[in-house]
């Protein structure tokens, strides 16, 4: 179908609005997607069967081509990167966030973070919560 212009990654606009505030919001399912595009899924009721995830440079050349998977490997990196240092937890044994953050990490990587770019939201969305956990329950 050629490449989708960043179609494909547009969800990242809307992924982190609650559902509370936009109980209407459109179901996120990128992977779904993409098993009915490649005919390894079947539609039944108006629901798929299936869901594939692509990795994170299948999703980004399907974007945006060989410069897409290039640079935006390079930037889920430097992202990844800045979550890892924004951690610290290697500093002070009492940092419970930032341990929790690197584990978490830590878990994504061992586990495979061969997941599509929906992993960076999760990742975004967990340190979220520890941010806003660390500063009510403060030490």
């Amino acid at each position: 179908n050629g490449f989708y212009e960043g179609e494909l990654i547009s969800f990242a606009g809307v992924a982190l609005i609650p559902r509370f505030l936009w109980p209407d919001k459109p179901i996120i399912a990128v992977g779904t997607w993409f098993a009915a595009q490649i005919g390894g899924a079947v539609e039944i009721d108006g629901k798929y069967n299936n869901s594939i995830n692509m990795t994170i440079p299948g999703h980004l050349y399907l974007d945006f081509g060989y410069w897409g998977v290039i640079i935006g490997c390079f930037f889920v990196g430097l992202i990844l990167q800045q979550f890892w240092y924004s951690a610290n937890f290697y500093n002070n044994v009492f940092n419970y966030t930032g341990t929790m953050m690197g584990g978490f990490l830590m878990l994504s990587t061992l586990a495979g973070i061969g997941a599509d770019l929906q992993i960076v939201i999760t990742i975004l969305g967990f340190y979220m919560v520890l941010v806003v956990f660390n500063f009510v329950v403060k030490p």
